[in-house]
């Protein structure tokens, strides 16, 4: 089993509820939360990993800066870019930056519904100079769009409304870019209404479904992004699989086939995985929400190579609760949040944690396994 490392408990007197993943820039590890901070409506921070200390850098005020940021936070050239997934000027999210130097935020662009999108939960990539991300709900059919945004322009364009039951509906899960495409799911729409796994060609413009999900089958209603790990796509369902709990799936780009290779079944086995998975030193980690002894989230681990899947922790309260973020590698650790859970006496309302891995372990159970292979070699040879 993995060690988890309880590095911050957030406190009253607001709720926190970090439910995005962290981002490293110059030593540091940038994080959001729901709510918290002065007015109760979302906080950006920073947690130092050599001092062990927490900063509130800015209290998100609930009007035109935005409100409740869902999303991780990237950088590019120098500022910080994210979301908010309410306030600005209709109340549908905004696009804003942060300047680590002058420690500036600044509004670029309110979300305005039907013509280019409301209430963003993923965070932005970039692609090519341009920012590339997705909403919920707004564009043509109010079910989601795909957006860019200029950075040196400081405009913004809607490259793509979902259709429904044509293309998908309701994207939740930021793009990733494998070959020229950029990869994405949708949470519903698609055939069978259960979500898709699609792709936006920047240079066409076009969007394509390589997979409608279809529930019990191969599961429903994508809340992640994938991953690219040697040349698949790796990615989980929320709901769907053999009890409904969720799956881990991966898609072939090159034969467009789905496969689930792992459903959830809730319990000691974890269930109901929002966030990414993470590739480190060939094992894809991730967590389940709920699930585990307490019913409070897991952390577990998938070997693509022999297709097993591990629970290595299970939250239990005191150590954080119900994780929904995304981890993150930085200095042979994996970080993550929870949104709830943490220290007595602090609210419960989150933790910042870290995970070492047992490396030494691993490498001691191979030399271990390999000596005895040469040893019984040996036996083998002198016997005949």
């Amino acid at each position: 089993m993995v060690k988890i490392n309880s590095l911050y408990s957030f406190d009253n007197p607001y709720p926190k509820t970090p439910e995005a993943a962290l981002m490293e820039y110059n030593g540091l590890l940038y994080g959001t939360t729901k709510y918290g901070g002065a007015r109760g409506q979302g906080m950006l921070f920073i947690y130092d990993p050599t001092e062990k200390t927490t900063e509130v850098v800015y209290s998100f005020q609930g009007g035109g800066d935005g409100a409740n940021p869902w999303a991780a936070i990237i950088e590019y050239k120098g500022l910080l870019y994210g979301t908010t997934n309410g306030g600005g000027v209709r109340g549908q999210g905004t696009l804003f930056t942060y300047n680590p130097i002058d420690k500036t935020t600044e509004v670029v662009h309110s979300f305005q519904g039907e013509e280019d999108g409301a209430y963003p939960y993923a965070a932005l990539i970039e692609y090519k100079g341009l920012l590339y991300g997705t909403t919920k709900y707004g564009g043509v059919r109010d079910q989601g769009t795909v957006f860019t945004y200029n950075p040196n322009e400081k405009h913004t364009e809607v490259v793509h409304s979902f259709q429904g039951e044509e293309d998908g509906a309701y994207p939740l899960a930021t793009l990733i870019e494998y070959r020229d495409l950029l990869y994405g799911t949708t949470n519903g729409g698609g055939v069978g209404g259960r979500g898709t796994l699609f792709t936006y060609d920047p240079i066409n413009k076009s969007t394509e479904v390589v997979h409608s999900f279809q529930g019990q089958d191969d599961g429903a209603n994508p809340w992640a992004a994938v991953i690219e790990y040697k040349g698949l796509l790796y990615g989980t369902t929320l709901e769907g699989g053999v009890v409904g709990r969720g799956t881990l799936f991966r898609y072939n780009p090159n034969e467009k086939t789905t496969e689930v290779v792992h459903s959830f079944r809730g319990e000691e086995g974890g269930a109901y995985p929002y966030p990414a998975l993470i590739e480190y030193k060939g094992l894809l980690y991730g967590t389940t929400i709920y699930g585990g002894v307490r019913g409070q989230g897991t952390l577990f681990t998938y070997n693509p190579n022999n297709n097993t899947t591990e629970v290595v922790h299970r939250f239990q309260g005191e150590d954080g609760a119900n994780p929904l973020a995304a981890l993150i590698e930085y200095k042979g650790l994996l970080y993550g949040t929870t949104r709830l859970g943490g220290e007595e006496g602090k609210g419960k309302v989150g933790t910042i944690f870290s995970v070492t891995l047992p490396v030494e372990k691993e490498v001691e159970k191979l030399v271990e396994n390999s000596i005895k292979i040469k040893l019984s070699l040996k036996v083998s040879v002198h016997t005949g």
